[in-house]
C-alpha cells in the first residue's frame, strides 16, 4: 500500500455472505496500482490475508485514489475510482479510472452492465469518496471538486458524470469532473 499523499487502504466493505464466505473486501492504493482485494480475517478478526485482487488495472496515483467500495443490494461490489490525477481518464472508456465500476464477488462482470465486457458503470469522476447504496438499488457517488464543485451524482447505467470546465474562471486549462449533474455543496 502507499500510505502517503492520500494515499493507502482506502475503503473497506463486509461481504453480505460473510458468515458463510468470511470475505472482506478492501481497496488498496498501492504503487503501481490501485486495486479492490479480497481479504480473509484471522479467527481473532485482527489481521487480515490478502487471498486475491479482486479487480486489476486501476492506476495509482499521488493523489485522486477514489477507492471508496460497497455491496448493493444484489450482491454485486460497486468500486468508486479516482482518475490518477489525469483528469483526461475519467472520460477514457478504455481506463478504469474516473468510474464507478460493478463487479460480483467472484471479480465478473455482471450481465446488466452497459457493457458486458467491462465492469463500467459510469464514468467522467473526479475522485469518488463516498458511494451510497440504497435498498431500492439507487446508487449515489459523492466527490470532491476542484477548490469548489463538490458534488453527489446519482449514478444511472453508462452516466457520464463529469464535463470540462475550466479551472478557474481566467484559466484556459481544462479539468474533468463531477461538475456537470452535481449538487453543489452548499449549507442546508
Amino acid at each position: 500500500m502507499m500510505p502517503r499523499a492520500g494515499g493507502g487502504l482506502m475503503g473497506v466493505a463486509v461481504s453480505p455472505s460473510f458468515e458463510r464466505d468470511r470475505n472482506v473486501y478492501g481497496f488498496a492504493s498501492a504503487d503501481p496500482a490501485s486495486r479492490p482485494l479480497r481479504l480473509r480475517p484471522a479467527e481473532d478478526l485482527r489481521s487480515f490475508t490478502v487471498e486475491d485482487v479482486a479487480l486489476d488495472g486501476i492506476q495509482s496515483a499521488e493523489r485522486h485514489h477514489g477507492g471508496r467500495i460497497g455491496f448493493g443490494p444484489h450482491g454485486n461490489l460497486w468500486i468508486g475510482t479516482g482518475d490518477a490525477f489525469e483528469p483526461e481518464n475519467a472520460a477514457d472508456d478504455d481506463s478504469l479510472d474516473g468510474k464507478v465500476l460493478r463487479i460480483r464477488p467472484d471479480g465478473s462482470v455482471p450481465e446488466d452492465t452497459p457493457d458486458p465486457d467491462t465492469p463500467l458503470h459510469s464514468s467522467g469522476h473526479r475522485n469518488v469518496q463516498g458511494l451510497a447504496l440504497g435498498p431500492d438499488g439507487t446508487v449515489r457517488a459523492s466527490e470532491p471538486g476542484h477548490r469548489m464543485w463538490d458534488g453527489v451524482n446519482v449514478l444511472k447505467p453508462g452516466l457520464t458524470a463529469g464535463c470540462a470546465r475550466s479551472a478557474s474562471p481566467t484559466s484556459t486549462r481544462r479539468i474533468w469532473g463531477a461538475s456537470c449533474a452535481t449538487v453543489a455543496s452548499a449549507p442546508p
